[in-house]
Protein backbone atom coordinates (compact mmCIF):
# COMPACT_ATOMS: atom_id res chain seq x y z
CA UNK A 1 0.00 0.00 0.00
CA UNK A 2 1.58 3.26 -1.15
CA UNK A 3 1.41 6.59 0.62
CA UNK A 4 -0.39 9.49 -1.12
CA UNK A 5 2.88 11.30 -1.87
CA UNK A 6 4.15 8.18 -3.67
CA UNK A 7 0.95 7.19 -5.45
CA UNK A 8 -0.73 10.40 -6.63
CA UNK A 9 0.34 12.00 -9.93
CA UNK A 10 1.92 15.48 -9.75
CA UNK A 11 -0.56 18.33 -9.82
CA UNK A 12 1.14 19.81 -12.90
CA UNK A 13 0.21 16.71 -14.96
CA UNK A 14 -3.43 16.43 -13.85
CA UNK A 15 -4.85 18.11 -16.97
CA UNK A 16 -3.25 15.42 -19.12
CA UNK A 17 -5.07 12.58 -17.37
CA UNK A 18 -8.39 11.05 -18.33
CA UNK A 19 -11.27 11.63 -15.83
CA UNK A 20 -11.55 7.84 -15.35
CA UNK A 21 -7.91 7.74 -14.19
CA UNK A 22 -8.45 10.61 -11.79
CA UNK A 23 -11.47 8.85 -10.28
CA UNK A 24 -9.25 5.84 -9.56
CA UNK A 25 -6.86 8.06 -7.57
CA UNK A 26 -9.74 9.63 -5.62
CA UNK A 27 -11.18 6.19 -4.88
CA UNK A 28 -7.77 5.17 -3.51
CA UNK A 29 -7.75 8.19 -1.20
CA UNK A 30 -11.21 7.36 0.07
CA UNK A 31 -10.01 3.85 0.87
CA UNK A 32 -7.08 5.25 2.86
CA UNK A 33 -9.06 7.84 4.79
CA UNK A 34 -12.41 6.14 5.38
CA UNK A 35 -13.33 6.84 9.04
CA UNK A 36 -12.78 3.88 11.31
CA UNK A 37 -15.70 1.97 12.78
CA UNK A 38 -15.11 2.74 16.45
CA UNK A 39 -14.80 -0.14 18.89
CA UNK A 40 -14.67 -2.81 16.21
CA UNK A 41 -11.50 -4.72 17.09
CA UNK A 42 -11.30 -7.26 19.89
CA UNK A 43 -8.37 -6.29 22.09
CA UNK A 44 -5.25 -8.43 21.55
CA UNK A 45 -7.14 -10.54 19.01
CA UNK A 46 -7.11 -8.49 15.82
CA UNK A 47 -8.26 -9.95 12.55
CA UNK A 48 -5.86 -9.67 9.61
CA UNK A 49 -7.62 -6.52 8.48
CA UNK A 50 -11.00 -5.28 9.58
CA UNK A 51 -10.90 -2.08 7.62
CA UNK A 52 -8.14 -0.67 9.82
CA UNK A 53 -5.01 -1.38 7.78
CA UNK A 54 -4.48 2.27 6.89
CA UNK A 55 -4.21 3.78 10.38
CA UNK A 56 -0.56 4.76 9.87
CA UNK A 57 -1.47 6.84 6.81
CA UNK A 58 -4.42 8.49 8.55
CA UNK A 59 -2.27 9.62 11.48
CA UNK A 60 0.65 10.84 9.33
CA UNK A 61 0.06 14.60 9.15
CA UNK A 62 2.33 15.13 6.15
CA UNK A 63 0.60 12.46 4.05
CA UNK A 64 -2.87 13.65 5.07
CA UNK A 65 -2.04 17.27 4.23
CA UNK A 66 -0.55 16.19 0.91
CA UNK A 67 -3.72 14.27 0.01
CA UNK A 68 -5.99 17.18 0.98
CA UNK A 69 -3.94 19.71 -0.99
CA UNK A 70 -3.86 17.41 -4.01
CA UNK A 71 -7.66 17.02 -3.97
CA UNK A 72 -8.17 20.76 -3.49
CA UNK A 73 -5.89 21.55 -6.43
CA UNK A 74 -7.65 18.93 -8.52
CA UNK A 75 -10.99 20.72 -8.10
CA UNK A 76 -9.53 23.96 -9.46
CA UNK A 77 -7.81 22.38 -12.45
CA UNK A 78 -10.30 19.98 -14.04
CA UNK A 79 -13.57 20.50 -15.85
CA UNK A 80 -15.12 17.06 -15.29
CA UNK A 81 -18.18 17.41 -13.04
CA UNK A 82 -17.83 13.79 -11.90
CA UNK A 83 -14.21 14.29 -10.84
CA UNK A 84 -15.00 17.57 -9.05
CA UNK A 85 -17.91 15.94 -7.18
CA UNK A 86 -15.77 12.95 -6.18
CA UNK A 87 -12.91 15.16 -4.96
CA UNK A 88 -15.34 17.37 -3.01
CA UNK A 89 -16.89 14.29 -1.44
CA UNK A 90 -13.42 13.10 -0.37
CA UNK A 91 -12.68 16.46 1.28
CA UNK A 92 -16.02 16.29 3.08
CA UNK A 93 -15.17 12.77 4.24
CA UNK A 94 -11.93 14.01 5.79
CA UNK A 95 -13.75 16.85 7.55
CA UNK A 96 -16.34 14.50 9.01
CA UNK A 97 -19.18 16.01 7.04
CA UNK A 98 -22.33 14.07 6.26
CA UNK A 99 -21.90 15.42 2.74
CA UNK A 100 -19.18 12.82 2.14
CA UNK A 101 -21.86 10.52 0.77
CA UNK A 102 -21.60 6.74 0.59
CA UNK A 103 -18.61 5.09 2.26
CA UNK A 104 -17.37 1.76 0.93
CA UNK A 105 -15.56 -0.59 3.28
CA UNK A 106 -13.95 -3.99 2.92
CA UNK A 107 -13.84 -6.12 6.05
CA UNK A 108 -11.41 -9.06 6.12
CA UNK A 109 -11.50 -11.87 8.68
CA UNK A 110 -9.23 -14.87 9.07
CA UNK A 111 -10.99 -18.24 8.94
CA UNK A 112 -9.25 -21.56 9.57
CA UNK A 113 -10.75 -24.53 7.73
CA UNK A 114 -9.09 -27.92 7.34
CA UNK A 115 -5.79 -26.48 8.60
CA UNK A 116 -5.87 -23.80 5.88
CA UNK A 117 -6.07 -20.08 6.63
CA UNK A 118 -8.60 -18.28 4.42
CA UNK A 119 -9.19 -14.53 4.25
CA UNK A 120 -12.94 -13.94 4.24
CA UNK A 121 -13.83 -10.59 2.65
CA UNK A 122 -17.10 -8.69 2.96
CA UNK A 123 -17.76 -5.52 0.97
CA UNK A 124 -20.10 -3.08 2.68
CA UNK A 125 -21.51 0.31 1.67
CA UNK A 126 -22.54 2.72 4.40
CA UNK A 127 -25.00 5.33 3.16
CA UNK A 128 -24.57 9.03 3.86
CA UNK A 129 -25.42 10.02 7.42
CA UNK A 130 -28.33 12.46 7.31
CA UNK A 131 -28.53 14.63 10.43
CA UNK A 132 -32.20 15.26 9.66
CA UNK A 133 -33.04 11.56 9.35
CA UNK A 134 -32.49 9.39 12.44
CA UNK A 135 -33.19 6.28 10.36
CA UNK A 136 -29.95 6.79 8.42
CA UNK A 137 -28.07 5.64 11.55
CA UNK A 138 -29.21 2.12 10.70
CA UNK A 139 -27.39 2.21 7.37
CA UNK A 140 -24.02 2.75 9.09
CA UNK A 141 -21.72 -0.08 10.16
CA UNK A 142 -21.43 -0.10 13.95
CA UNK A 143 -18.67 -1.61 16.06
CA UNK A 144 -20.97 -4.24 17.57
CA UNK A 145 -21.56 -5.84 14.17
CA UNK A 146 -17.81 -5.98 13.54
CA UNK A 147 -17.12 -7.56 16.93
CA UNK A 148 -19.87 -10.17 16.64
CA UNK A 149 -18.64 -11.03 13.14
CA UNK A 150 -15.09 -11.47 14.42
CA UNK A 151 -16.29 -13.73 17.24
CA UNK A 152 -18.19 -15.91 14.78
CA UNK A 153 -15.34 -16.17 12.26
CA UNK A 154 -12.76 -16.89 14.96
CA UNK A 155 -14.68 -19.81 16.42
CA UNK A 156 -17.58 -20.98 14.19
CA UNK A 157 -18.10 -24.18 16.18
CA UNK A 158 -19.06 -22.23 19.32
CA UNK A 159 -21.92 -20.78 17.28
CA UNK A 160 -22.92 -24.19 15.97
CA UNK A 161 -21.82 -23.35 12.44
CA UNK A 162 -19.26 -26.10 11.79
CA UNK A 163 -21.86 -28.74 11.01
CA UNK A 164 -25.51 -28.76 9.88
CA UNK A 165 -28.12 -29.23 12.58
CA UNK A 166 -29.18 -32.78 13.26
CA UNK A 167 -32.00 -33.90 10.94
CA UNK A 168 -31.75 -30.67 8.91
CA UNK A 169 -30.20 -30.09 5.50
CA UNK A 170 -29.02 -26.61 6.40
CA UNK A 171 -28.89 -23.99 9.13
CA UNK A 172 -31.75 -21.52 9.38
CA UNK A 173 -30.43 -18.14 10.50
CA UNK A 174 -32.24 -14.87 11.25
CA UNK A 175 -30.55 -11.54 11.98
CA UNK A 176 -32.48 -8.83 13.84
CA UNK A 177 -31.67 -5.20 13.07
CA UNK A 178 -29.21 -6.21 10.37
CA UNK A 179 -28.37 -2.64 9.29
CA UNK A 180 -25.72 -2.85 6.58
CA UNK A 181 -25.81 -6.65 6.76
CA UNK A 182 -22.20 -7.30 7.83
CA UNK A 183 -23.02 -10.15 10.23
CA UNK A 184 -25.37 -12.00 7.87
CA UNK A 185 -23.08 -11.59 4.87
CA UNK A 186 -20.01 -12.74 6.78
CA UNK A 187 -21.91 -15.79 8.08
CA UNK A 188 -23.05 -16.50 4.50
CA UNK A 189 -19.46 -16.47 3.25
CA UNK A 190 -18.23 -18.37 6.30
CA UNK A 191 -20.71 -21.21 5.76
CA UNK A 192 -19.77 -21.30 2.08
CA UNK A 193 -16.09 -21.58 3.04
CA UNK A 194 -16.83 -24.34 5.57
CA UNK A 195 -18.97 -26.25 3.08
CA UNK A 196 -22.05 -25.91 5.30
CA UNK A 197 -25.44 -24.94 3.87
CA UNK A 198 -27.29 -22.04 5.49
CA UNK A 199 -30.53 -20.22 4.76
CA UNK A 200 -30.09 -16.65 6.06
CA UNK A 201 -32.62 -13.84 6.37
CA UNK A 202 -31.37 -10.38 7.37
CA UNK A 203 -34.13 -8.13 8.73
CA UNK A 204 -34.64 -4.46 9.52
CA UNK A 205 -37.50 -2.02 9.96
CA UNK A 206 -36.76 1.11 7.92
CA UNK A 207 -37.21 1.10 4.11
CA UNK A 208 -34.06 3.14 3.48
CA UNK A 209 -31.99 0.71 5.56
CA UNK A 210 -33.54 -2.28 3.79
CA UNK A 211 -32.71 -0.72 0.42
CA UNK A 212 -29.03 -0.36 1.33
CA UNK A 213 -29.06 -3.86 2.86
CA UNK A 214 -30.35 -5.36 -0.39
CA UNK A 215 -27.60 -3.55 -2.29
CA UNK A 216 -24.92 -4.94 0.04
CA UNK A 217 -26.33 -8.44 -0.36
CA UNK A 218 -25.94 -8.16 -4.13
CA UNK A 219 -22.26 -7.25 -3.65
CA UNK A 220 -21.44 -10.35 -1.61
CA UNK A 221 -23.43 -13.40 -2.69
CA UNK A 222 -21.22 -16.41 -3.29
CA UNK A 223 -23.90 -19.12 -3.46
CA UNK A 224 -27.06 -18.90 -5.57
CA UNK A 225 -28.30 -22.08 -3.94
CA UNK A 226 -28.26 -20.48 -0.48
CA UNK A 227 -28.75 -16.74 -1.04
CA UNK A 228 -29.09 -14.20 1.75
CA UNK A 229 -32.54 -12.58 1.81
CA UNK A 230 -33.59 -9.26 3.27
CA UNK A 231 -36.96 -8.77 4.93
CA UNK A 232 -38.99 -6.22 6.88
CA UNK A 233 -39.55 -7.09 10.54
CA UNK A 234 -41.34 -5.04 13.20
CA UNK A 235 -40.29 -6.24 16.66
CA UNK A 236 -43.31 -4.57 18.25
CA UNK A 237 -45.59 -6.81 16.17
CA UNK A 238 -43.55 -9.78 14.87
CA UNK A 239 -46.62 -11.51 13.44
CA UNK A 240 -47.10 -8.71 10.89
CA UNK A 241 -44.21 -9.77 8.73
CA UNK A 242 -43.54 -11.86 5.67
CA UNK A 243 -41.69 -14.14 8.08
CA UNK A 244 -44.88 -15.06 9.93
CA UNK A 245 -45.26 -18.26 7.92
CA UNK A 246 -41.58 -19.22 8.11
CA UNK A 247 -40.39 -22.25 10.05
CA UNK A 248 -38.54 -21.44 13.29
CA UNK A 249 -34.84 -20.59 13.07
CA UNK A 250 -32.04 -22.36 14.89
CA UNK A 251 -29.77 -19.31 15.14
CA UNK A 252 -30.65 -15.66 15.73
CA UNK A 253 -28.16 -12.81 15.78
CA UNK A 254 -28.45 -9.22 17.01
CA UNK A 255 -25.64 -6.68 17.33
CA UNK A 256 -26.14 -3.34 19.10
CA UNK A 257 -29.90 -3.38 18.63
CA UNK A 258 -31.17 -2.32 22.09
CA UNK A 259 -31.12 1.48 22.25
CA UNK A 260 -34.58 2.26 23.69
CA UNK A 261 -36.05 0.91 26.97
CA UNK A 262 -38.92 -0.86 25.17
CA UNK A 263 -36.66 -2.67 22.70
CA UNK A 264 -35.68 -5.54 25.01
CA UNK A 265 -39.33 -6.52 25.53
CA UNK A 266 -40.06 -6.37 21.82
CA UNK A 267 -36.97 -8.39 21.02
CA UNK A 268 -37.86 -10.99 23.62
CA UNK A 269 -41.28 -11.49 21.99
CA UNK A 270 -39.67 -11.67 18.54
CA UNK A 271 -37.12 -14.25 19.69
CA UNK A 272 -39.87 -16.28 21.35
CA UNK A 273 -41.76 -16.27 18.05
CA UNK A 274 -38.89 -17.20 15.74
CA UNK A 275 -36.31 -19.22 17.73
CA UNK A 276 -36.85 -22.96 17.49
CA UNK A 277 -38.20 -24.16 20.84
CA UNK A 278 -35.74 -26.81 21.87
CA UNK A 279 -34.13 -27.11 25.29
CA UNK A 280 -30.64 -25.62 25.43
CA UNK A 281 -27.90 -28.16 26.11
CA UNK A 282 -24.81 -26.76 24.36
CA UNK A 283 -23.62 -23.86 22.20
CA UNK A 284 -22.57 -26.26 19.47
CA UNK A 285 -25.92 -27.99 18.97
CA UNK A 286 -28.77 -26.02 20.55
CA UNK A 287 -30.90 -23.23 19.04
CA UNK A 288 -29.67 -19.90 20.42
CA UNK A 289 -29.95 -16.14 20.15
CA UNK A 290 -26.59 -14.35 20.20
CA UNK A 291 -26.99 -10.76 21.36
CA UNK A 292 -24.03 -8.35 21.48
CA UNK A 293 -24.46 -5.06 23.32
CA UNK A 294 -22.01 -2.21 24.00
CA UNK A 295 -21.66 -1.14 27.61
CA UNK A 296 -22.57 2.52 27.17
CA UNK A 297 -22.85 4.66 30.35
CA UNK A 298 -25.81 6.42 28.73
CA UNK A 299 -27.72 3.16 28.17
CA UNK A 300 -27.60 1.46 31.58
CA UNK A 301 -31.41 1.26 31.70
CA UNK A 302 -31.58 -0.46 28.32
CA UNK A 303 -28.86 -2.93 29.36
CA UNK A 304 -30.67 -3.69 32.60
CA UNK A 305 -33.92 -4.49 30.79
CA UNK A 306 -32.20 -7.31 28.89
CA UNK A 307 -31.09 -9.04 32.08
CA UNK A 308 -34.47 -8.57 33.72
CA UNK A 309 -36.42 -10.01 30.77
CA UNK A 310 -34.01 -12.83 29.88
CA UNK A 311 -33.33 -14.29 33.30
CA UNK A 312 -29.88 -15.69 34.01
CA UNK A 313 -30.15 -19.39 34.73
CA UNK A 314 -27.70 -21.70 36.42
CA UNK A 315 -26.50 -24.74 34.54
CA UNK A 316 -27.81 -27.15 37.19
CA UNK A 317 -31.35 -25.94 36.57
CA UNK A 318 -31.38 -26.24 32.79
CA UNK A 319 -33.60 -29.29 32.84
CA UNK A 320 -36.26 -28.12 35.29
CA UNK A 321 -39.70 -26.63 34.70
CA UNK A 322 -41.41 -25.04 31.72
CA UNK A 323 -39.29 -23.82 28.83
CA UNK A 324 -38.46 -20.10 29.00
CA UNK A 325 -35.98 -17.87 27.25
CA UNK A 326 -32.98 -17.45 29.52
CA UNK A 327 -29.43 -16.13 29.46
CA UNK A 328 -27.30 -19.29 29.49
CA UNK A 329 -23.95 -17.55 29.06
CA UNK A 330 -22.65 -14.01 29.39
CA UNK A 331 -19.18 -12.77 28.40
CA UNK A 332 -17.60 -9.32 28.52
CA UNK A 333 -15.41 -8.49 25.51
CA UNK A 334 -12.86 -5.68 25.60
CA UNK A 335 -12.29 -3.86 22.32
CA UNK A 336 -9.81 -1.32 21.07
CA UNK A 337 -10.88 2.12 19.94
CA UNK A 338 -8.42 4.21 17.95
CA UNK A 339 -7.88 7.57 19.59
CA UNK A 340 -10.25 6.94 22.49
CA UNK A 341 -11.09 4.86 25.53
CA UNK A 342 -11.49 1.08 25.06
CA UNK A 343 -15.06 -0.09 24.53
CA UNK A 344 -16.55 -3.11 26.27
CA UNK A 345 -19.34 -5.30 24.93
CA UNK A 346 -21.49 -8.00 26.49
CA UNK A 347 -22.13 -11.15 24.49
CA UNK A 348 -25.31 -12.86 25.68
CA UNK A 349 -26.17 -16.38 24.61
CA UNK A 350 -29.90 -16.86 25.08
CA UNK A 351 -31.76 -20.15 24.70
CA UNK A 352 -34.80 -22.15 25.81
CA UNK A 353 -34.31 -23.48 29.35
Amino acid sequence: MKQPSEFLPPIRSIRQLDPAELLVYISYLRTLYNPEVRGSRIAQKPATNIGHGHSAFRTNNFERTYALQWATSLISKVDSEGVVDAASSFLALCSGSAGAGQISRTFVYDVVHKETLTALQVRINDTALDNQDFHSMGAQTWGGACVLTELICTNPSSFGLSNPRINRKSHRILELGAGTGLVSLAVHKLCYTLGVRASIIATDFYPSVLGNLASNISLNLCSERDPVQSSFLDWSDPEKSSLAHEEPFDLLFGADIVYEPEHAGWIRNTVARYLMMERFTSKETSPAFHLLMPLRPTHTTENATVESLFHKIERNSLFLGKLELCIVEKNVIACEAEGGEPINYIHYIIGWC
